[in-house]
């Protein structure tokens, strides 16, 4: 299994400069020894020690931005979030056969101008998938199909829910049994949009961290919960075995309503 730990590979390209050093040393690598300890499967405890972890070295981050004179367009706070994904996958089995990427996610196939067979990509913020090979007029090319896909955002309202809603589709448009999953710390999403997203099925759901509520002028408030936690792992668990589950859609009577029961996980 590769995966990419998009924070870790931000701070180490900088690890010329001793400031990003100390902080690697001393912040970023003992947190990431203590989340590895975890047990999510047997310790019922886990998720509220993830939580404190991760709150500490959020504070951690953030004096570190500052100390460092590190505008917010950095993204380094951005993409500790987006890398938390990946804590979760050493406690589940499944994930260790497949790959984790963040980039050129494969959503389908085009024809270009010229005649020739392009591929649709798609960006996404963490991606369980497979990386697989297939030939076209003898030339190899890799796609990297998802499987699990999550877009991770701070705040989220009804227009962000509407483009994360598309791309998601995209996605399951080349693969139509893949998963697709909103993860947020606050919510701007009002209840009607959340019935709609149900409805549409082109996500499979939703993760609301936190009950906080974002401010006028004030920055978006990040605050780590044990059940955020925990239903996040539970959800990404779930989805990604029903993802690998046969289909086994009746020849006769309701096929289309069993279909979307099966979609669901209800079958």
């Amino acid at each position: 299994m590769s995966v990419h730990y998009i924070h870790k590979e931000q701070i180490t390209n900088s690890l010329d400069k001793a400031i990003y050093k100390r902080f690697y040393e001393k912040k970023y690598k003992p947190m990431r020894r203590k989340v590895n300890k975890l047990d999510f499967v047997n310790d019922s405890d886990s998720f509220a020690k993830f939580a404190s972890i991760l709150e500490t070295y959020w504070s951690d981050l953030m004096d570190f931005e500052k100390e460092a004179n590190l505008s917010s367009n950095c993204k380094l706070h951005t993409t500790f979030l987006e890398e938390i994904s990946c804590y979760f996958l050493h406690s589940i089995p499944i994930a260790k056969d497949f790959d984790v990427f963040t980039d050129d996610v494969f959503a389908g196939l085009k024809m270009n101008s010229n005649g020739s067979i392009g591929f649709i990509t798609k960006n996404v913020d963490f991606c369980i998938g497979k990386e697989v090979s297939m030939y076209i007029k003898r030339k190899k090319y890799v796609l990297r199909v998802p499987v699990v896909s999550v877009e991770v955002k701070t705040y989220t309202d009804k227009t962000m829910l509407g483009e994360i809603t598309n791309t998601a589709r995209k996605l399951k448009g080349a693969n139509p049994k893949s998963k697709a999953i909103l993860l947020m710390w606050v919510s701007g999403i009002k209840e009607e949009s959340v019935i709609e997203a149900a409805c549409d099925n082109a996500l499979d759901e939703i993760i609301v961290i936190s009950t906080e509520k974002r401010k006028k002028g004030k920055p978006t408030p990040v605050v780590f919960t044990e059940k955020g936690l925990k239903d996040y792992w539970e959800v990404l668990s779930i989805k990604l075995e029903e993802s690998l589950v046969e289909s086994n859609i009746p020849e006769m009577g309701k096929i289309l309503s069993y279909a979307r029961l099966m979609q669901k996980g209800d079958i």
